[in-house]
């Protein structure tokens, strides 16, 4: 090993420190002295150990030590990010879930995705309305939808958040039960949601289904530019629908 660079690993200055365990990484022989740097004083140093020895099978005790005790929030949403395929951290993983910072939720949200034994808590991150912030709520619900797409049992619930206060949320509802065919009643009726965003995104996911041709054909009428032309392109791309628009277009012409 490059001797400068151990020592540099130890200079005052973290941004010495830093660049000294980057250019570590992938080197075996290093690696307890970058799980040393896990327990730097800053923290920034602390997150370029963490991102280094992800995938480190030694280093994974200290991580989970790392994201149970560190008191900064970055360094735990680094740890999240370095054992998020790791099967012996589902549990803590799990646990994080109900951190008080909602940045971190939202990290383990996106840790967990696929995680077939974290569904459940995922679903109920969904219905939580106890968090601080407006906009908090509104990215942890998103985020949990997301994180839901193909999970069957999640799609009543979904399918809820199709009439949440949020058009965001609203908008990820839509998107995520594309192709779910219980919610194609659902997602027709919000063709005609107040918000110009959530109509548009329910014109594109039922560009599949041939039973919304009718009120897509509608939406040429919008009230709204960029909703007609995105029901014009999606009318585009449906077969069926070709003759009816023809139609239009020669009856405009004439």
């Amino acid at each position: 090993m490059n001797t400068n660079l151990i020592n540099q690993l130890d200079d005052k200055n973290e941004e010495v420190r830093i660049a000294a365990i980057t250019a570590l990484e992938g080197i075996p022989e290093a690696i307890p002295l970058l799980m040393k740097k896990l327990d730097d004083e800053n923290e920034e140093v602390r997150i370029a150990a963490i991102e280094t020895l992800t995938g480190v099978k030694e280093a994974i005790p200290l991580l989970i030590k790392k994201l149970e005790e560190d008191e900064y929030t970055d360094v735990r949403i680094a740890t999240i990010g370095a054992l998020k395929s790791i099967p012996e951290a589902i549990p803590l993983l799990m646990k994080k879930l109900e951190d008080e910072e909602t940045c971190v939720s939202i990290a383990v949200i996106k840790a967990l995705t696929g995680v077939k034994e974290a569904i459940p808590l995922i679903m109920k991150k969904l219905e939580d309305e106890n968090i601080d912030e407006d906009d908090e709520v509104t990215d942890v619900h998103i985020f949990a939808i997301e994180a839901l797409i193909g999970v069957k049992e999640a799609i009543p619930l979904i399918m809820k958040k199709l009439e949440d206060e949020n058009e965001e949320v609203r908008i990820a509802a839509i998107e995520t039960l594309t192709n779910v065919k219980e919610a194609i009643p659902l997602i027709m009726k919000k063709l005609e949601d107040k918000k110009t965003a959530v109509r548009i995104a329910a014109i594109k996911v039922l560009a599949s289904v041939p039973e919304a041709i009718p009120l897509l054909m509608k939406k040429l009428e919008d009230k709204n530019k960029n909703v007609r032309m995105v029901a014009i392109e999606t009318l585009k791309c449906i077969p069926e629908a070709m003759p009816l628009l023809n139609q239009l277009i020669k009856n405009n012409i004439s």
